[in-house]
């Protein structure tokens, strides 16, 4: 819409109305000036008009806008002056220090002139302030649950089939039994992958492919059957009598790396999920089992590279801890509590002094990792399991965990995040509170926390996220992306 050589926008909220006129920038022509003081259809200023003047839209003897550099309109200099019309600002150029008011019905129009030309017209009901700022309307957000990839990474060492059913076959039937295996209960919501590793019974340097045996499955949603049509399989290759070692570190670093450069669209966060039966080895020293500094560092590199890492402990490493001296390493449950500290950016406790002085650590040229020197190590959860119920459980947990309690909003918070409002059904959830929420350092994501996620993941109760004006500015706390 044209009026007077401006652009027109009309921007309409409940009972306000708001036109935005600004300056074209050309002069236009219009007829000679009305030179009456007063007529219908002028308008009755309450300051004195600029050198654009003012002038009437309508109205026999209105005067017209003038042009740029004219001078100002006589029916604009009198405050006391004719009877309102619809009243225009003044031309390109112009400058005012006034504006003129309407009464009539509906309420009042304000005419409030920016001093170049442009005015803002904000028609309130009667009795309203005149000059309030422009309306903010509160914001609703479209959350939508932020998808998380995850890399399921199997032991496949010798020592997993011993016995076979405690440990190989009741893992692969927690995982992927089509009707009660958590795989098959995530694949929409969790984009899954799969890897086993499998160690040469012949050493190699660290970095030779042929320390290991990997076999993988690309990441993907719905992709219980891609993961099981492999998995599967594996069960078949072992025969008594074969040895497979467990080369942790080396495989993560493998298996890390292929994991970072996978691009998910949309991007959502991403873990490997270990889990294995036996302490690690290295690719060069495959016996004692002293391979922990290397697994550590691995993960430690892995958690750089935006990947976290959970980790599972089931059989040996959980109660015999056959191969690895504790005296001169961290065994068992203690190295899972390692590998959960590094998988989750933790401090990690320092192995023994006599550690750094063995063969398979002087090999690599010292000490790997990084350890807690004068922080103290972490606490993150390990999980061990040593029945079916034990192991169903810990792999529930863990996938439930990562699966999204956060959420990718449609609009980027710019103002105040505490003024959001975030409910959990009827449950209206605190914000940076331990059962609340918290708002991500990127601005449009959402995480609940503690009691609001655990409430979430019930299923139960929808998630609705709002962000106001701010009462103090009248600013909108976000805007749409």
């Amino acid at each position: 819409m044209r009026v007077f050589g401006r652009s027109t926008r009309w921007l309409v909220n409940s009972s306000w109305l708001v036109l935005l006129a600004c300056s074209s920038g050309a002069p236009e022509r219009h007829p000679p000036r009305n030179t009456e003081p007063s007529g219908t259809g002028g308008v009755s200023g309450t300051g004195s008009g600029g050198a654009g003047g003012n002038a009437a839209t309508s109205g026999d003897s209105g005067g017209s806008p003038a042009e740029t550099g004219g001078t100002p309109g006589a029916g604009g200099m009198d405050p006391a002056g004719g009877s309102a019309g619809e009243g225009s600002p003044a031309g390109t150029g112009a400058t005012s220090s006034g504006g003129s008011t309407e009464t009539g019905a509906g309420g009042r129009r304000d005419f409030s002139y920016d001093g170049r030309g442009g005015a803002q017209v904000i028609l309130k009901p009667e009795g309203g302030s005149a000059g309030a700022a422009p309306i903010c309307s509160e914001l609703s957000v479209v959350p939508k649950p932020v998808v998380p990839s995850v890399m399921i990474v199997v032991d496949n060492s010798s020592s997993m089939f011993e016995p076979r059913a405690e440990l190989w076959d009741r893992l692969y039937t927690t995982l992927m039994d089509p009707g009660t295996g958590v795989v098959k209960a995530l694949e929409e919501q969790v984009r899954f992958g799969f890897a086993s590793f499998k160690g040469s019974n012949q050493p190699y340097p660290e970095t030779d492919p042929r320390c290991a045996e990997i076999t993988s499955v690309d990441i993907d949603l719905n992709n219980h059957a891609a993961i099981d049509a492999v998995y599967a399989e594996l069960g078949t290759a072992w025969m008594p009598g074969l040895k497979w070692e467990t080369p942790t570190g080396h495989a993560i670093t493998r298996i890390a790396a292929e994991l970072a450069e996978y691009m998910p669209d949309p991007p959502g966060p991403k873990y490997i999920l270990l889990v294995t039966d036996g302490n690690p080895n290295t690719c060069q020293i495959l016996d004692p089992q002293c391979g922990q500094d290397a697994s550590v560092a691995a993960v430690q590199k892995a958690y750089e590279l935006g990947i976290g890492t959970f980790v599972i402990g089931i059989g040996d490493i959980v109660t015999m801890n056959t191969g690895c001296v504790p005296q001169q390493m961290r065994c068992g449950v203690a190295h899972l509590q390692d590998l959960a500290n590094a998988g989750t950016g933790q401090p990690v406790e320092a192995p023994p002094n006599e550690y750094q002085f063995q063969q398979c650590v002087t090999m690599l040229g010292g000490l790997q990792a990084t350890y807690a020197t004068t922080e103290e190590p972490g606490t993150a959860p390990y999980f061990t399991a040593t029945s079916a119920e034990e192991l169903k459980l810990a792999i529930e947990n863990l996938l439930k965990q990562v699966a999204s309690c956060t959420f990718d909003m449609d609009v980027e918070v710019r103002g105040r995040a505490s003024l959001g409002q975030v409910s959990v059904g009827n449950q209206q959830v605190p914000y940076n509170d331990p059962d609340g929420w918290r708002l991500e350092s990127n601005r449009y994501q959402v995480t609940l926390l503690g009691a609001a996620c655990e409430l979430f993941r019930t299923g139960e109760h929808e998630l609705k996220i709002s962000f106001p004006c701010d009462p103090d500015t009248g600013e909108p706390v976000a805007v749409k992306r």
